[in-house]
This record gives C-alpha cells, sequence and structure tokens, in this order.
C-alpha cells in the first residue's frame, strides 16, 4: 500500500491513508508530505476523494471503509490497482509462496544496473533503492504478484517470474488443488509472445505445454537432480 501511495503522490495526488499503528514506514510517508491517521474515524475523511484504494486487512465493519461503500465512491483493492497501473507497461511479475520480495528486489536492481530504467513495486523497503517503490523512464515495471485472496489475477504480465508453490493461505483457498489452480491461471494470464520462468518441479507442466502450444515461451530454473560426492580423508 505505501509503494502505491508514493505512486500517487510522486504523480501529483493529496494521499491520505490509515494504519492501525504509527511506524517508521507510515512517519516516513508523513515526512513525504502524505496525510496518514491511525484512530477509524469519519473526521478524517477529506472533503474530496477520486479514488479509495485498500487491502484485504482491512477489517470489514471499518466505519471509514463502509461509508465510502455506501456512499458510492470508487473502491479498488490494492492489487486492482496495481493491475491497471500496470497494464500499460511491460510487466515483470514475481509471484511464489516465498522470495517474492527478494526476486522482485534482485531484478529490479539487475535491470537498472544494467540500464534498463525500470519502475518497481516490492513488498519489502529495498536498501539499496531505499523504498519499496522507484519509478522509472522506461516502459517496463517489476511487481510483487501476491497470491492473498487471488490479488495476482488482477494481472497480466509480460514476463512471470515463479519461485514457489505452498498450501498457503487455506482459510482463502480451502485446500492445496484450489493454491495450483490459482496460481495456474496467474500463468495463463501471461501476455501472448510472453514468458514463463519458473521453479524446477512445481507442477505446472500441463500449462507449461499450454504456453508453449500458444506460441509464449517457457523456462525453468534450478537443479533437477542433486548430485552428492563422498569425501574422504586419508
Amino acid at each position: 500500500m505505501s509503494a502505491l501511495a508514493r505512486y500517487f503522490h510522486l504523480h501529483g495526488a493529496e494521499v491520505h491513508g490509515y494504519d492501525r499503528t504509527e511506524t517508521d514506514l507510515t512517519r516516513a510517508l508523513a515526512a513525504e508530505g502524505m496525510l496518514i491517521h491511525y484512530d477509524d474515524d469519519l473526521k478524517y475523511i477529506p472533503e474530496s476523494v477520486d479514488l479509495v484504494v485498500f487491502t484485504p486487512a482491512v477489517p470489514k465493519d471499518h466505519s471509514e471503509l463502509n461509508w465510502f461503500l455506501d456512499n458510492g465512491y470508487p473502491v479498488k483493492k490494492r492489487a486492482e490497482v496495481l493491475g491497471i497501473i500496470s497494464r500499460a507497461k511491460r510487466c515483470i511479475a514475481i509471484a511464489g509462496t516465498h522470495g517474492k520480495t527478494t526476486t522482485s528486489t534482485m531484478t529490479s536492481h539487475l535491470l537498472r544496473a544494467c540500464g534498463v530504467d525500470a519502475t518497481a513495486f516490492v513488498g519489502g523497503i529495498s536498501l539499496n533503492l531505499g523504498s519499496n517503490f522507484v519509478e522509472g523512464k522506461s516502459d517496463w515495471v517489476v511487481v510483487e504478484a501476491d497470491e492473498y485472496d487471488r490479488s495476482f489475477l488482477h494481472l497480466h504480465p509480460e514476463i512471470a517470474v515463479l519461485n514457489s508453490i505452498d498450501p498457503d493461505h487455506l482459510d482463502i483457498y480451502g485446500t492445496e488443488e484450489a493454491v495450483v489452480e490459482s496460481y495456474k491461471q496467474f500463468v495463463r494470464q501471461i501476455k501472448p509472445g510472453g514468458k514463463l520462468i519458473y521453479r524446477h518441479g512445481l507442477p505446472l507442466e500441463d500449462v507449461a505445454d499450454e504456453l508453449r502450444a500458444s506460441g509464449r515461451q517457457v523456462f525453468s530454473s534450478g537443479l533437477k537432480k542433486v548430485i552428492t560426492r563422498r569425501l574422504t580423508c586419508g
């Protein structure tokens, strides 16, 4: 959410935000000129609002969010907004139960170090970027594709990277099979002519064949077998 806040603030929007507690990150946003509050109170709602962005972490009884919903304001999930922003760009989406933030940061760094001035929405504060958001001048954007609440299905990347698939967020998905199917749907949303890079051994062979048949490229990474060697000292 803070990366999106920084994006809109950079583009001239007046950004207001709510969080349950004050943190170093919310203090940083306030220091950058955004208006952050910590009490769920309608008095903090500004007079003119063009867009409300929220995450599933917001409780369903949150009075401010419900006021916007009841009064017909445009209300969108974070992932939906990220999908809209990335739609006009060449999107590299990093997905997986583990390793998304690390891989997103590494991808952003490598692109920028090699002369591709990419925009990046990262799930954590990157030490080399000094932020979780950086705007570039090229048409490439790196985004962290969050599987929670099937959020990543709002993305249609040109390149998708998939590190891992584990039975996580079963309160949302219900079964491990539903988790796998959601990842497969995400992969199917790669744009025509796009690429999938995934860790060898993930249950994606059937959808990988679909992609190849449709002209998209598929690459796997990692060791296909582990070779061990016994060392003896004499």
